[in-house]
C-alpha cells in the first residue's frame, strides 16, 4: 500500500509504500550504506535471512520520489525476545536514504509511517539500535539499554590461542537456526560443551560471545576452558555470568552499549518498562 506524505508541498511526487517484499533498489542502498562503505559484509542474506521477504511478520517501508525508490527501512517482529506478558514488539532497522536525497525530511516520513503501521498492527512498542540518539528522540524514542560489551582476559587459559571457531566447531553446525550473523561479524558457530552451548562470533580478529545456553556453572566452565586468552563478551548489566567469570579469576572490562532505544505505543506504559521486559541479545539487533 502507498501513501502520499502530508505537508510536503515541495515534494508532491513523493510516495511512501509498505510491502512484505523487499525492493531491489532499497537493498542495494542498504548494502552500500551499511556494508560496502564500511569495508565489511558477507551477503545480505547471511546477515538478515528475513530480508528476502521470507518472514511474514516483517515489512519494508520505502519512499519513492518521481517513481524511483530513494529510501527505506525494515520493520521486523521481535516479540520472541520479550517476556510473555509484555505484548508484541517490533524492531526498526536498516534506515537509509540515498545520499543526494538527504536533508529533505525523508527519513522522518519513513519513521512516521513505520510508527503508524506498528500502531495499526497492535504492537505495544518499538525498538531500534543506534548511536545517533538525537535523530530518533524527536519521534518518541528513548534510550533504555541494559546491554554491556567489553573484553575478557584469562591469565592462564587452558585453550590454545587460536579461535574457538577453528578448534571446536561441529561439522553439523546449522546456521539457519540463527537470526543472522551481525553486520560486524564474519563468522558464527554454536559450540556445544557437555550440557551447555555457546554462540560465538568472529570479526576475523577476536572471538565474541553472543549467547549461552545451559547451567551457569557449565557455561563458565566452557568459557574458561575453551576460549582463548583474550575475547569479547556481549551481555547485560547485572548478568550472573559476569560475577561467575570474575569469581574464577578472569578479568572483565565492560562498558554500557548505549545503543537500544524504545518507544511505547501504549498510553501510560513507559519505554523503560517495556525495555525491562525485553531479553535481547546481539543477534536480535537490526
Amino acid at each position: 500500500m502507498s501513501r502520499k506524505p502530508q505537508n510536503a508541498s515541495d515534494d508532491l511526487d513523493v510516495v511512501v509504500s509498505v510491502s512484505h517484499t523487499s525492493d531491489e533498489t532499497y537493498l542495494a542502498m542498504v548494502w552500500q550504506e551499511f556494508f560496502l562503505s564500511r569495508g565489511r559484509g558477507l551477503t545480505l542474506g547471511a546477515h538478515f535471512p528475513w530480508i528476502s521477504g521470507t518472514d511474514p511478520s516483517g515489512v519494508f517501508v520505502t519512499l519513492a520520489r518521481g517513481g524511483k525508490v530513494v529510501g527505506g527501512l525494515a520493520l521486523i517482529d521481535r516479540s520472541s525476545a520479550m517476556s510473555k506478558e509484555a505484548g508484541r514488539v517490533a524492531a526498526i532497522g536498516l534506515v537509509v536514504v540515498r545520499p543526494d536525497m538527504r536533508g529533505r525530511g525523508y527519513s522522518g516520513l519513513l519513521l512516521k509511517r513505520a510508527i503508524d503501521l506498528a500502531k495499526e498492527s497492535n504492537y505495544v512498542g518499538l525498538t531500534l539500535w543506534t548511536s545517533k540518539h538525537a535523530v530518533y528522540s524527536p519521534y518518541g524514542f528513548e534510550l533504555a539499554d541494559e546491554a554491556v560489551f567489553g573484553t575478557v582476559r584469562n591469565a592462564s587459559p587452558a585453550a590454545e590461542e587460536t579461535s574457538i571457531l577453528v578448534r571446536c566447531r561441529h561439522e553439523d553446525d546449522d546456521r539457519s537456526i540463527y537470526p543472522g550473523i551481525p553486520p560486524f561479524a564474519r563468522d558464527m558457530a554454536r559450540i556445544r560443551h557437555r550440557t551447555c552451548a555457546l554462540v560465538v562470533l568472529s570479526d576475523g580478529k577476536d572471538d565474541m560471545l553472543a549467547e549461552t545456553e545451559g547451567p551457569l556453572s557449565e557455561v563458565a566452565d566452557a568459557l574458561t576452558s575453551l576460549m582463548p586468552r583474550h575475547w569479547m563478551l556481549n551481555s547485560t548489566r547485572g548478568s550472573p555470568l559476569l560475577g561467575e567469570l570474575e569469581s574464577r579469576g578472569l578479568q572483565l572490562d565492560m562498558q554500557a552499549s548505549h545503543l537500544q532505544m524504545w518507544m511505547s505505543l501504549v498510553p501510560g506504559v513507559a519505554a523503560s518498562d517495556l525495555a525491562a521486559k525485553g531479553h535481547f541479545s546481539v543477534l536480535d539487533r537490526i
